[in-house]
């Protein structure tokens, strides 16, 4: 009696163990798909998004943005091609097409909710211990904070990437997400001039505290709501002034840093573990300075932007040619960790529907474009895989108009 107990007794561990390392096997090749699938999109992503106009907005007052042309391969918007009207030397009005291509364009009747469901790997991919970085790109009033920040309490249907991004991390991270633990920390950092701030801290006196980016201080977050807690105190200590372009436009960058650490579940695994950093940047207006009404402290303001988001594509376009980024300016060190070969760096470049803005809009496009000539460089050199059967191009047809519906009362976003 003794010895069949004893026999079912090592069968059953005998079973547990067959059947934690069958769980393991298929934790290991999850993983492996999921790289692969993340490596095919590139290390380099550009997308587009037009700002949703009020709905009472007349039609003469919103900018063409041409036919909705689908990508290469996609069933999404992913082309545009706005006319241009100028006068020619004999002072005849001639029109021109400027062409510009991107992986997704977001017209103005899509949420945030459209655009979380399109960038959430991102997230996913820091959890599986890759360098990520996802910043927005435009003009002051294009609806960066908005995408970024947006936070409706108790509605979040339209919360921006930051509040659903940390409710995936917490998610997804209780679920043991490709058999891991995780811990998730977090700093807070301001750009603004050349100074430095560490948001998470604060002097006796109640001002801000500048900081070595490599002295940063990090906060463990337990929950989501402390999380969100945290990072709402921190953000409404950020530069604004008041602009011709919006009443309280954001004059530096935002740069919240999440490190992701990682165990593995079963504690048998002899696997290398690399910890994750998911890097969110709120960017200042990319406006000119003369455009916006700026003297003073504004136009130094505005100066200094607009040198770190050049130095900004500089590193991008380093990226994709292979070559060595020059981290010569505050923005650049921050970002250093996911501005590095085998990191991933999605670009959001934002642009306002008004045809009064169109010009600063397309100078917005044109650096986004640079961006994506970035992904194509990086292609060429075959750091980014594509599948072994290249799927055949859909139709490319003009897809639905890109006007508002007037139906629409979603409200404008904020800068």
């Amino acid at each position: 009696m003794a010895k069949d107990l004893s026999a079912t007794v090592d069968e059953q561990k005998t079973r547990e163990k067959l059947l934690r390392d069958d769980l393991e096997q298929e934790q290991r090749r999850s993983r492996e798909l999921f790289r692969e699938i993340q490596s095919m999109k590139g290390n380099i992503r550009v997308m587009c998004r037009i700002r949703p106009a009020p709905a009472d907005t007349p039609q003469e007052e919103l900018a063409d943005f041409g036919p909705r042309e689908r990508g290469e391969y996609s069933n999404h918007w992913a082309k545009m091609c706005i006319p241009q009207e100028r006068k020619d030397f004999k002072g005849d009005i001639v029109t021109e097409s400027r062409n510009f291509s991107f992986e997704r364009i977001f017209g103005q009747e899509e949420s945030n909710d459209d655009i979380f469901n399109e960038v959430s790997d991102l997230a996913e991919l820091a959890l599986s211990g890759k360098n990520v970085g996802v910043f927005a790109y435009g003009q002051t009033g294009s609806g960066k904070t908005y995408t970024l920040s947006n936070q409706g309490s108790p509605d979040t249907s339209n919360d921006g990437i930051i509040p659903r991004t940390l409710a995936l991390l917490f998610e997804t991270a209780e679920k043991g997400f490709l058999g891991y633990k995780y811990s998730i920390s977090v700093s807070i950092l301001e750009i603004y001039l050349d100074n430095v701030y560490d948001l998470l801290q604060t002097s006796p006196t109640g001002e801000k505290v500048t900081t070595m980016i490599e002295g940063a201080s990090s906060f463990a977050l337990e929950s989501l709501e402390a999380a969100q807690e945290i990072i709402n105190m921190a953000t409404g200590m950020r530069a604004s002034s008041s602009t011709n372009k919006n009443a309280a436009s954001s004059r530096s960058h935002l740069i919240l840093t999440f490190k992701i650490g990682r165990e593995p579940i079963n504690t048998t695994s002899q696997e290398q573990v690399k910890d994750g950093i998911l890097n969110l940047i709120d960017l200042a207006g990319s406006e000119r300075p003369a455009a916006s009404g700026m003297g003073g402290q504004q136009l130094q303001e505005g100066k200094k932007i607009n040198q770190s988001l050049l130095s900004l594509n500089r590193a991008i376009a380093a990226l994709g040619q292979g070559t060595q980024v020059a981290y010569d300016d505050p923005l650049l060190r921050a970002l250093r960790p996911c501005l590095t070969a085998g990191s991933k760096t999605l670009m959001f470049v934002m642009v306002s529907p008004f045809k009064r803005d169109l010009s600063v809009s397309i100078q917005t496009l044109e650096k986004g474009q640079e961006a994506t000539n970035a992904k194509l460089a990086a292609a060429r050199r075959g750091n980014n895989p594509r599948p072994s059967k290249t799927p055949t191009p859909p139709p490319r047809r003009p897809l639905a108009s890109s006007r508002p519906s007037p139906a629409s009362n979603r409200p404008p976003p904020r800068s």
